[in-house]
């Protein structure tokens, strides 16, 4: 489809460059339907001219940057362009109207945005699939150093009330729950550490810096465990950013770390990078298999094999130019 120049005056290139800034400022200023149909309209535009020029052998490498830059901008602001759409039907209509091609993607948007919240939810079940491993782990450790404490049992409990007070939402429950298990025993730090994250997501900061510095006191100034833990607390809490900066550092500071390197590989996974998580995984497997850790060895390769089905049946969704 050619495009048709209003003014003799300006080059196809010039007027290439004029549809990408209408396009890039069209992005920021969407408002309702109509100013999302615009910008539709532009981006068909583009994606018809751009082809035409570089056929005709005109050097568009800065054009062709900024195209695949303002789509990925699309992408990443889907929800407030299907917002401004008023939602997936009255694109679905404007869609069936228009009967575009299947390269211009932005017209199935609201699918794109269905997907990846697909994708998330199957991440987010397998991340919590390994940190519900690691924490059970924990709990057989815990009944085979104290099978016949009440207070070690009691202090479990409640943990386990408020780490379900936590996968639901309920911030207060879950630092209530956590406030009596330290009661009750107040030399562990990792229930420190779990409460100092769920204070500080109800926004008490104060709070959450004293929960973290008397579990690095407990643990003797080691920062590497404590960064560990702490990661897998922002697991829990579904703060993946926090929980990957943690324990980046945590594997920086102890490499041999097969536990750490199974909780990164989780943190890595539901931030999308799946490679990357893989390669954590299988870390985690040989340090484990050294360390004569079974159990994790097993948990290790499950998160991998799962990771791997995963992977198969994904495509990815990253917008094509």
């Amino acid at each position: 489809m050619a495009i048709a120049l209003q003014e003799e005056q300006i080059t196809p290139a010039d007027a290439l460059r004029q549809l990408l800034t209408r396009g890039e400022d069209g992005l920021i200023q969407l408002t309702d339907a109509a100013s999302a149909a615009a910008l539709f309209t532009l981006l068909d535009q583009i994606a018809a001219l751009l082809p035409q020029l570089e056929a005709s052998g005109v050097d568009l490498r800065a054009e062709t940057a900024r195209w695949q830059g303002l789509q990925e901008r699309l992408l990443t602001r889907g929800a407030r362009v299907l917002a401004a759409w008023q939602g997936a039907t009255p694109l679905a209509a404007a869609r069936q109207a228009r009967n575009p091609t299947a390269d211009l993607w932005w017209w199935w948007i609201d699918q794109r945005l269905a997907e990846r919240r697909r994708a998330r939810r199957r991440r987010a079940a397998g991340i919590l699939l390994a940190v519900a491993a690691v924490i059970a782990l924990a709990a057989f450790a815990v009944a085979r150093l104290f099978p016949g404490d009440p207070t070690m049992r009691a202090a479990y409990r409640l943990r386990l009330e408020g780490e379900s007070a936590l996968s639901s939402g309920d911030l207060s429950g879950s630092a209530d729950a956590l406030r009596q298990a330290i009661q009750a025993t107040p030399e562990d730090a990792n229930l420190l550490i779990l409460y100092g994250v769920v204070v500080q997501q109800m926004g008490d900061a104060a709070a959450a810096e004293q929960a973290w510095q008397q579990a690095r006191e407990l643990l003797g100034g080691a920062e590497a465990p404590f960064l560990a833990e702490r990661g897998l607390a922002f697991l829990q809490a579904q703060q993946p950013e926090a929980a990957l900066a943690d324990l980046e550092t945590a594997v920086a500071l102890d490499p041999t770390s097969a536990r750490t390197h199974l909780l990164l590989g989780s943190a890595l996974e539901t931030m999308g990078r799946v490679q990357e998580a893989l390669a954590a995984y299988e870390q985690a497997a040989t340090l484990a298999e050294a360390a004569g850790n079974s159990e994790l060895v097993a948990v290790a390769r499950v998160q991998a094999a799962n990771l791997m089905q995963r992977m198969q049946f994904s495509p990815p969704t990253t917008p094509q130019p």
